[in-house]
This record gives C-alpha cells, sequence and structure tokens, in this order.
C-alpha cells in the first residue's frame, strides 16, 4: 500500500558473490532497494556511534551504500555492487537519502527514511540467515523494505482517514512521516550456501548424548 501510485509488482533475481572480502577485519555489503513508493532513487548512510534519539553520538552518518561511483543512487528493484566495510557488531543507525545531483551525500535535506537503529546483536529468535552482527568474512545483502508512511506534523494526521498508516501504533517520525508496523525497515541478509558459516551472534550447536546428533 503506498500513498501514490505503486510500482507493479516484479520479481528480480541476482546472483550472490559468495568470494569473501579482502583479507583483514572485512565484510562484503551490497543493498537491494525493495521500498516502493519513494520519490526517487536513493543511497544509504550509517552512523557508527548512534544509540538513540538522546544519545545519537558525535559522528556524522557517512554513506555506505551504493559504492560512491554510482552517482544517481538505486531505484526501486537494483540492486548495488557489493562493498567492502569493517566489522559491526555494536548498535549503529542507517539514513536513507535520496539521490539528487548537486547536494552532497547524507545532507538532511534529502533524508527520507531514519534513523533506523540496528540492534546489534540481533536477537537469535531471528531466522539463521539473518545477519547477527556485520562479523568479519560474512557476506550480506541487506534488504530496504516496508513502505514510506503519508506525510504528517503531529501522531494525530497518522489516525486520519487520509492516512496510508493502519497498524498501531501509528507515529509521526522524524522526517514527517507516518511509521508503522510496515515502514521502511533495512533487513541484513547473510548471502549463503549450503551450510552455514560461523556467525559471532550464533549459538553454539548441542550434542544430544541419546542420540548422538548435533542440531541448533
Amino acid at each position: 500500500t503506498c500513498a501514490g501510485p505503486c510500482p507493479e509488482v516484479q520479481l528480480r533475481m541476482f546472483e550472490d558473490n559468495l568470494s569473501p572480502p579482502p583479507p583483514g577485519n572485512h565484510v562484503k555489503s551490497r543493498l537491494f532497494q525493495a521500498v516502493p513508493n519513494l520519490p526517487g532513487p536513493i543511497h544509504v548512510c550509517f552512523d557508527l556511534d548512534y544509540v538513540s534519539a538522546a544519545n545519537p553520538g558525535f559522528l556524522s552518518p557517512t554513506r555506505v551504500l551504493p559504492a560512491a561511483a554510482d552517482m544517481d543512487g538505486l531505484a526501486f528493484g537494483e540492486v548495488s555492487t557489493y562493498i567492502s566495510i569493517p566489522s559491526v557488531t555494536s548498535v549503529g543507525a542507517f539514513y536513507t537519502h535520496q539521490s539528487v545531483a548537486g547536494v552532497p551525500d547524507c545532507d538532511p535535506s534529502t533524508l527520507l527514511l531514519g534513523p533506523t537503529t540496528v540492534p546489534l546483536p540481533v536477537p537469535v529468535t531471528a531466522p539463521r540467515e539473518v545477519a547477527r552482527v556485520f562479523g568479519m568474512g560474512d557476506v550480506i545483502t541487506n534488504f530496504a523494505f516496508g513502505r514510506r508512511g503519508s506525510p504528517c506534523t503531529t501522531a494525530a494526521d497518522c489516525v486520519a482517514p487520509t492516512s496510508i498508516c493502519t497498524n498501531a501504533p501509528c507515529t509521526c517520525d522524524g522526517t514527517g512521516h507516518c511509521a508503522d508496523d510496515l515502514a521502511g525497515n533495512l533487513l541484513p541478509w547473510r548471502d549463503v550456501l549450503g551450510d552455514f558459516p560461523p556467525d559471532a551472534g550464533m549459538p553454539p550447536p548441542m550434542f544430544d548424548a541419546d542420540t548422538n546428533d548435533a542440531g541448533m
């Protein structure tokens, strides 16, 4: 459901590249843009020391995806190339910005969604394929999904008949748009083939002495 026309439903297939990142404390990461009702192509910035609105840290968000060479950003249905980033094992925040010619990356005037906090490590209740942390050696596809809500000034606007915010709680976020449980979000999905490689957030296998089986 979009606040305006939605693009047609699409099926896209992209090839994973499971070759390891460069030696050292590196992660290989890319972004798939699946938010259907953003006003234009996007880039994503990451704030390494953001914890909450009351504790935003002192470091400014910096662009992480797509790579700087992709000047026009990612349109709906596009995936970026892989980039190499340092490991990330603690909380931070993503910001989604519209890519506008002549406007610097991560400029507050182009903010579309965010801050979307990253509660690392991701709880172990999430599917096994979800990245618990951005750990050394991981290959991760980040899926931007959900929708951008209706414009708002206060939370009361988000329960008005004209709002597309239909799932409680409906709030007015920092970008002036209604947000509910279908709001834009980011899912870090580990690109894997066959068995799952080690992950710093994964519980160890449990050994069953009766059956001699090891399982998760």
